[in-house]
């Protein structure tokens, strides 16, 4: 339930702060793994799963950036879409993908089951924030892969390597808003944000 939640949290936060660096050679083969909720499925419980390990994901992102971001081709553009992949708009796997049925599930069930333990007014208003903001990340990072190749190259402003660097400034503006999103469920996000 719940407690198995809080403690997938925890324990995935801790995790990723323990683990070594991913190469990008691991990155380009295996992307990330399917994410699963241990929790049963279409449940409050595997939704605030689903929701933590989002979290895990960004901060994962953020301490490892430069090798994720990484050309796979040395001289290459920087890989922009192994941020989206992160994000959950490119591919299946990451625990992003399909956040914002996850977001409208939690919101109608709080909303519909009068169950005040959440309140989901203030719960879809950062919810909406969140939404927000990873469209800002995959944006960007989507126009790193063609800044360069579309005429950007040379430009300050437009090149591959300026909108990789709003990327990583619009993942780390994100990041203290998802933590406030993780504690208006009531998810201890543990030792979150001390990667």
């Amino acid at each position: 339930g719940l407690a198995a939640a809080e403690d997938a949290a925890a324990a995935a936060t801790t995790t990723a702060a323990t683990e070594a660096p991913p190469t990008v050679q691991d990155l380009n083969a295996r992307g990330y793994a399917q994410w699963t909720p241990t929790s049963p499925k279409n449940t409050p419980a595997a939704w605030k799963e689903q929701v933590a390990a989002g979290y895990t994901e960004l901060l994962r992102l953020d301490r490892d950036w430069l090798v994720i971001t990484k050309p796979r081709i040395e001289g290459d553009v920087p890989d922009g879409d192994a941020v989206r992949r992160v994000v959950g708009t490119v591919g299946t796997s990451s625990p992003l993908y399909g956040i914002r049925a996850v977001f409208r599930n939690i919101r109608e069930y709080y909303q519909e089951n009068d169950d005040t333990s959440v309140d989901f007014v203030d719960f879809a208003e950062k919810a909406g924030e969140i939404e927000s903001k990873l469209t800002d990340v995959d944006f960007l990072a989507y126009s790193t892969i063609f800044a360069d190749p579309s005429g950007g190259a040379g430009s300050s402003k437009m090149s591959s390597a300026a909108y990789l660097e709003k990327t990583n400034a619009a993942l780390k503006a994100m990041l203290p808003l998802y933590l406030d999103l993780l504690e208006s469920l009531g998810i201890k996000a543990g030792t979150a944000g001390r990667l």
